[in-house]
C-alpha cells in the first residue's frame, strides 16, 4: 500500500482513509443540485427481523447488477456521467495508490439524507454480491454528518479480544471521501445516526465491487 496516503489501520487486517476532495473532483453547487433532483419522491422498504420496514433516507442503485440486501432487491438504473465520473475516478485512485483489491468498482448505491432524521442504522456492506474483503469507497457531499465505527467481529469467540471496545466517531464533511479496506466488514459495524438538529440535506455516492 501506498504509505504517502496514511491509512488509519483499526486493527492488523482492518483501515480506513479518509480526506478531502481533490479540486478537479469536488462537487460544484450546481451539480449538488443536479444530483438532489434526482432523488426518488418515495423511501424504500426492506424486511428486518420478519417485519417490513421504511428505510429512512431515499436511495438509488446505478450499475452492472440490482442490489439485494434485507430480503428486498433494488433494480438497477442506468449510470448518468455525473455519477460515472465519480466511478471512473475511485477506481483510477485505487489502482494509482495499489489499493485495488485487483478488482474495479462496477456498482453505485447513492443516498438522500434531507436532515438529521434521515440515517443509516448498524450494518456491514458484507452482502453476498460483494467480492469479499473489497475496499467500499463513499463520496460525501453536504452537511457534515458523523460516521460511527465498532468493532463487531462476527467470528469473535472471546470476549476479551483486545478490539472489543474499538469505537470511532469520524465526521465526513462535504467534498470527502471515505475508503473501508482490509477486512472491515467482518471486524467492524458502521451508521450514521439520527441527528434531530440537522436541518440540512446530504449525499452520499458509496461504490462496491460486485461479482
Amino acid at each position: 500500500m501506498d504509505t504517502e496516503l496514511q491509512l488509519t489501520n483499526l486493527t492488523e487486517n482492518s483501515w480506513y482513509y479518509n480526506t478531502k476532495l481533490p479540486n478537479d473532483i469536488c462537487i460544484s453547487f450546481n451539480e449538488y443540485m443536479q444530483l438532489w433532483s434526482m432523488k426518488p419522491n418515495i423511501k424504500n422498504k426492506i424486511k428486518l427481523f420478519g417485519k417490513t420496514c421504511t428505510i429512512p433516507r431515499e436511495q438509488m442503485v446505478y450499475g452492472i447488477h440490482d442490489y439485494s440486501y434485507s430480503g428486498t432487491t433494488f433494480p438497477t438504473q442506468d449510470t448518468p456521467p455525473i455519477l460515472q465520473k465519480y466511478l471512473d475516478w475511485a477506481n483510477q485512485f485505487e489502482k494509482k495508490h495499489n489499493i485495488d483489491n485487483n478488482h474495479s468498482y462496477n456498482m453505485i448505491l447513492v443516498n438522500w439524507y434531507e436532515n438529521g432524521y434521515d440515517y443509516i442504522g448498524p450494518h456491514r456492506d458484507d452482502e453476498k454480491q460483494i467480492i469479499p474483503n473489497t475496499n467500499v469507497c463513499t463520496f460525501s457531499f453536504g452537511t457534515v454528518r458523523n460516521f460511527k465505527i465498532h468493532y463487531h467481529h462476527k467470528h469473535k469467540k472471546n470476549i476479551n479480544d483486545k478490539y472489543i471496545n474499538l469505537k470511532e466517531t469520524i465526521p465526513l464533511s462535504h467534498n470527502s471521501i471515505f475508503i473501508m479496506g482490509g477486512h472491515f466488514q467482518n471486524e467492524f459495524k458502521h451508521h450514521i445516526p439520527k441527528c434531530p438538529k440537522i436541518s440540512n440535506t446530504r449525499i452520499s455516492i458509496t461504490l462496491r465491487k460486485f461479482k
